[in-house]
């Protein structure tokens, strides 16, 4: 049997529901170039023959509301595209295209966090301890992301995984995940003003400029930037992220000219040596062990952000393309980058250089200012701080682009006071969550007095185990979708795009990220002891609890049975290349279509003994017996739809 790709367009959904007989209502969310919007309130009553002539065409008759069939014999009623492209009053708008998707995840990752904290990575851990965390830090996040890429991919709907905790799962995880989510967001954010107070230093060491002033500076660059909507933020996220790549890939370069004794330094050929002097790990036996669990909060924190592709899935122009790419790619290009900067670094850098840790400016401390200068590079200190500080620009960018997206996903699904899903009329931006962000960033303003880099390490430490709670409820909601898809009766051959290794490699990710939620804090209990420390690292667990137990309780939530999962609405929005249509119609009516194609349709030829096919999910609550909803996906075959609609009569 043949298996075709049909183009489907309009004229061709309308007649086929109206071969179907009875139709009620045609709601298309198309929200990508090709046919326009229909309106909900646009009726389409067919008269169905019983038995009509081979070739002959069903008839419309249009609602009350609808205009005469065209000359061109165009049935479809032809809508405004300024009303009828438009989002609804609280949703985004989709205008973001892969390069941008996978840009805005990368751009929100590479920031001071890498620049600098890699080098806190190779003081506390060595070399190839480091190594050794972020390599099993990003074996998780491989996996995390399949599953991610997995779910979103069908579901690219507002919210991403947050929703689907809540829809999947049960509504009191779907209120923690995305509170959880918000604080993680909200928390880098406040770092990158941290780093900016700090960065700003080595040119400015008198304090000419005072450090609230230039964290006030940046605030309002930020909040102005994020104003100019989805659009151009996209495309100023893709020049900064891609001049922080091209500054990593150019690092890359002098690390092995300077490590063959080709700059010029003191050093002449380098080699491996610093991996036997000081030492691959920072001390031996539980030492080492230590060092590497003191890295994994750190790595965590790091690789957050990748994850952010779900979340720009509901603002992409077409998901189905878009974030299967954006997966694959963010990771791959996210673990060169990672592992190639601790490596290099590793190469260049001897783990016990003082400057790593006890440097004034982020500048001088950032490993890849040390390995240049010891290289006999000049000029570096100066170099790297440019670009910490264009780091801090787009990271910081990127941080309230996804706080404020979830905050406002939240107050667009009853999680969170109402006005913070509001978004404007015109451009689509979430103003309210945009300001109360922003706001909640400026406690990076307790740096003036507690000192700059305290407070860096408790953010880094809540980051870090926020960030292992969102990956394990990531890959639980993946575990849900899987059983919950084979059990309403679907194929995994369904799917668009599968997760690798799954359900095993998303199992697996879950346990660890749970294991290492409290692994990462356990050097907090070892001598010298202190109490703030130990509340830093496990604070956001008790919460999460305490929001789960809270929301379940005061709403009477229960876990959603694996039939109930609601996999047939993924939202009220357009999937991009997925066109998602709801057909109501009377299935006692059911007859098969004399006539189904128009001009614009392609069928690859013979067709002879193949059929359309598409997915039914039958409605079980009274209001919706007798009707059906028929979902036709655009460029891709589901089965099984009764009866089979025979592609010979629609040459």
């Amino acid at each position: 049997m043949v298996t075709p790709q049909i183009d489907i367009n309009e004229r061709m959904i309308r007649v086929l529901a109206g071969s179907l007989g009875g139709v009620k209502m045609v709601e298309s969310f198309l929200e990508e170039s090709s046919p326009p919007r229909l309106s909900s309130d646009k009726l389409v009553v067919a008269t169905p023959q019983p038995n009509p002539p081979s070739g002959s065409a069903f008839h419309e008759m249009p609602s009350p509301t609808s205009k005469p069939s065209s000359p061109s014999g165009e049935d479809v009623e032809k809508v405004s595209p300024s009303t009828s492209t438009s989002p609804p009053p609280d949703e985004l708008r989709r205008a973001l295209g892969t390069r941008h998707m996978v840009m805005i995840a990368i751009g929100g990752i590479i920031g001071p966090g890498l620049l600098v904290g890699s080098g806190q990575a190779l003081a506390s851990a060595g070399p190839v301890g480091a190594l050794i965390a972020f390599a099993i830090t990003g074996a998780i996040v491989y996996f995390v992301l399949q599953a991610l890429g997995e779910m979103a991919t069908i579901f690219a709907i507002r919210g991403s995984f947050i929703e689907y905790a809540g829809r999947w799962v049960d509504p009191a995880l779907g209120f923690v995940a995305g509170w959880v989510y918000w604080e993680l967001w909200v928390s880098v954010l406040s770092n990158e003003y941290n780093a900016v107070a700090i960065v700003i230093r080595y040119w400015d060491g008198a304090q000419v400029v005072p450090t609230g002033a230039w964290i006030a500076i940046f605030w309002v660059l930020f909040m102005g930037l994020s104003m100019l909507g989805v659009l151009a933020y996209g495309e100023v996220e893709f020049v900064l992220a891609t001049i922080k790549v091209i500054g990593i890939v150019v690092f890359f370069i002098l690390s092995i000219v300077i490590n063959v004794g080709g700059a010029g330094g003191d050093q002449g050929y380098i080699g491996f040596r610093y991996f036997k002097t000081p030492g691959p790990f920072n001390g031996t036996g539980i030492d080492a062990l230590n060092g590497i669990a003191k890295i994994l909060v750190v790595s965590a924190t790091l690789y957050a952000g990748t994850e952010a592709t779900a979340i720009t899935a509901a603002e992409s122009k077409n998901p189905a393309k878009s974030v299967p790419i954006a997966i694959r790619s963010v990771f791959y290009r996210i673990l060169v980058l990672y592992l190639g900067t601790i490596f290099f670094i590793g190469l260049n850098v001897p783990s016990d250089d003082t400057s790593l840790v006890s440097a004034k400016s982020k500048a001088a401390a950032s490993p890849l200012t040390i390995a240049l200068r010891r290289g006999g590079i000049g000029a570096a200190a100066s170099l790297i701080n440019a670009l910490i500080i264009l780091s801090v620009i787009s990271a910081g960018n990127s941080s309230l682009y996804i706080a404020s997206r979830t905050l406002q996903s939240l107050g667009a699904t009853g999680r969170a006071p109402a006005i913070l899903g509001w978004v404007t009329p015109r451009g689509k931006v979430p103003i309210p969550a945009l300001v109360l962000s922003n706001l909640v960033a400026l406690i990076s303003l307790l740096s003036i007095n507690a000192g700059a880099s305290t407070v860096f390490t408790y953010i880094i430490n809540i980051s870090g185990v926020s960030t292992f709670i969102i990956f394990a409820i990531i890959c639980f909601c993946h575990i849900r979708f899987r059983q919950a898809w084979l059990k309403q009766g679907n194929t995994l051959q369904d799917l668009p795009f599968r997760a690798f290794g799954a359900p095993y490699g998303t199992w697996g990710a879950f346990v660890l990220n749970i294991v290492l939620m409290f692994f990462q804090g356990y050097t907090t209990f070892l001598n010298p002891r202190k109490a703030a420390d130990i509340v830093v690292a496990y604070i956001v667990i008790p919460v999460a609890v305490a929001l789960f137990v809270g929301w379940k309780w005061w709403h009477k939530t229960k876990m959603v049975a694996l039939e109930d999962v609601d996999l047939t609405e993924s939202s009220p929005r357009s999937l991009g290349q997925r066109t998602l249509l709801q057909v109501s119609f009377d299935v006692r009516q059911l007859r098969p279509p004399a006539h189904l194609c128009s001009r614009r349709a392609s069928l690859p030829l013979p067709v002879s003994d193949a059929s359309i096919r598409c997915s039914i999910k039958h409605k079980s609550p009274p209001e919706n017996r007798g009707t059906t909803m028929l979902h036709v996906v655009k460029r891709a075959t589901f089965p099984q739809l009764p009866p089979q609609l025979p592609l010979d009569d629609m040459r």
